[in-house]
């Protein structure tokens, strides 16, 4: 039977829910974006008890404002907010949540389960995850982290490298303030549930393909978490990428293709992201209206080498609604979107710094060639993405001093060309390439690096920034719920850092010791001596006797040097 595609742009008119404003689809795009409460517009930073705890007291927030329930119905956050923060991070690498519908439906119950996209500010999504499609592996029925290590491209259903390590960390790294795992918080609802559901899993961006990858895999995997088989599996994806081969989509379209909505712009560059045809056309995607740049061709050029050998599809062959250039999304306004200017310099550094050194070991064998420059380029090799993620501040923080001068167009050109080339010195000496850039300039392709070529690729990416994430939201029509989690994630980071603050003064132990010797004042900094240890039994016996709680810290010591008391002669 030939599988039936929605769309929301088909259906326009798509039914309400009960007592709400908004679309079932809609509905489902406002679950998508509040689970960027702590990531989008704004990415807050934090360890992840803090960041959870942010998320969480947001979204609940969030679901119970009047407006809120008028827009999308009644619903209850029943698990999360589950999160994976990498060693590295300060952010929120990957969230989820489950959110139950109470709409006292006596014939079924409805869930949603949320998966968070691509954090801004996440060196590990944006590299580990997103950008990971140089190799494949093996679908396994829903593990595909388990495939066998010396798998290669085959016929059989493949999902890419970076996908099967987001689905791995959705699976077995985010977890909630209990450590409980998806898997592990469905069993329970379905355990105790005595009505058929509908789960509903959404999601955006790198989410629009985690979506339907995770959904597949829990239907493939159901015994686990749904003893009694009484859950049905529905996907709605938001600018998806491509992340499997051809194989892949086949067996996915069989399995859940006609409960799947996945909806895109043509002008969205992310779904094209790796499908060699379409990534040939994103450097002119915004032409007439925005100049392609040799910067985003090299890029394109670049990673086109990279998946050449893999045949990468959309998870399902439904075509795009027709997208509009938006000539006000541009850099001469950036002061009018705060929410784009946090990130523009972050992330044109790292695309400016991918396209110079990819270009550099292009180059390599040209340069080394020059009398006195010799075998120099070693340290780029197999290093790439480590540099950039070392070394892209000092691009970012010179592309931020040019965006915030508030100069005009031409005055951002001449400011650039007038300090990039001191700029790329700087990255090469922190790098360890003894190369002096006039060389370096002399053999890279004609204006890659230059004034019009780092403004037009800043100018390039604020309308892919538009294309992916603004123009959903009014194409959709739910820039109400937009704004409103944006405010009122906001509200509780404020409230939160004020009881923070109080809990650290009132954990505060302040000791006045008295008068010490210079020496024992001096091994007291050093950590160590007779200072420290007697300080150490005092504050164990104020915590023994409740005097103050025994997560008191930090420890406030004034301790005063005695004088040298040795006389008129001394």
């Amino acid at each position: 039977m030939a599988t039936k595609y929605r769309t929301l742009q088909k259906e326009p008119t798509a039914p309400k829910a009960p007592s709400t404003e908004y679309t079932w689809e809609q509905i489902m795009l406002c679950h998508m974006w509040k689970i960027y409460c702590i990531s989008f517009p704004y990415s807050y930073v934090g360890s992840k008890e803090y960041l959870q705890k942010l998320s969480t007291e947001s979204v609940r927030e969030i679901l119970a404002h009047p407006r809120v329930k008028k827009l999308i119905g009644t619903w209850e956050l029943v698990w999360g907010m589950a999160i994976f923060q990498s060693r590295v991070s300060r952010v929120n690498d990957n969230t989820l949540y489950i959110a139950k519908y109470n709409d006292n439906n006596p014939a079924k119950d409805t869930y949603v389960l949320s998966v968070a996209g691509t954090n801004m500010k996440s060196f590990y999504d944006l590299l580990i995850e997103d950008a990971n499609f140089y190799s494949t592996k093996q679908w396994n029925n829903g593990k595909p982290w388990e495939s066998p290590p010396d798998f290669k491209v085959t016929t059989e259903p493949s999902i890419s490298s970076g996908f099967t390590r987001a689905l791995n960390l959705v699976f077995n790294k985010t977890t909630d303030s209990n450590g409980t795992i998806v898997i592990d918080a469905l069993r329970e609802i379905t355990s105790s549930s005595s009505k058929p559901i509908d789960l509903f899993v959404v999601g955006h961006s790198l989410a629009g393909t985690l979506a339907p990858l995770t959904a597949l895999a829990l239907l493939e995997r159901q015994s686990e978490w749904d003893s009694k088989n009484i859950t049905t599996l529905k996907v709605v994806s938001l600018a998806a990428p491509s992340s499997g081969n051809q194989a892949f989509q086949d067996y996915y379209t069989s399995k859940l293709g006609d409960q799947t909505q996945r909806l895109w712009s043509s002008l969205d560059i992310v779904p094209n992201i790796a499908t060699k045809e379409a990534v040939a056309l994103t450097a002119s995607i915004y032409e007439p209206d925005i100049p392609s740049t040799p910067l985003v061709k090299i890029i394109c050029s670049v990673w086109n080498g990279e998946i050449e050998n893999h045949e990468y599809k959309y998870i399902t062959p439904q075509a795009p609604y027709t997208g509009r250039v938006n000539n006000d999304f541009r850099l001469e306004n950036i002061n009018k979107y705060p929410e784009v200017k946090e990130f523009l310099a972050e992330q044109c550094a790292g695309m400016l710094l991918f396209a110079f050194l990819s270009s550099l070991q292009l180059t390599s064998d040209q340069l080394e060639k020059i009398p006195f420059v010799g075998q120099v380029f070693a340290p780029l090799k197999g290093q790439l993405e480590k540099i950039i993620k070392l070394y892209s501040a000092i691009v970012s923080k010179f592309l931020a001093e040019i965006i915030d001068a508030g100069v005009t167009a031409d005055q951002m050109v001449d400011m650039i060309d007038e300090k990039i080339d001191s700029v790329l010195q700087d990255v090469l000496d922190s790098i360890g390439i003894p190369i002096d850039i006039s060389i370096v300039m002399s053999v890279l392709p004609h204006n890659l690096i230059s004034g019009d070529s780092i403004y037009n690729l800043m100018d390039w990416y604020m309308q892919f920034y538009y294309q992916h994430v603004d123009q959903y939201v009014a194409y959709y029509g739910v820039q109400e719920l937009y704004d409103i989690k944006a405010k009122i994630t906001s509200q509780v980071e404020a409230r939160l850092s004020k009881e923070e603050n109080k809990k650290q003064e009132a954990n505060t132990i302040l000791l006045n010791y008295g008068k010490a010797k210079e020496d024992d004042i001096k091994d007291l900094f050093n950590g160590e001596g007779k200072l420290l240890a007697g300080i150490s039994d005092v504050v164990a016996q104020l915590k023994q006797s409740g005097t103050v709680e025994k997560t008191a810290q930090p420890l406030v010591v004034v301790v005063e040097k005695k004088k040298n008391d040795k006389g008129l002669l001394g």
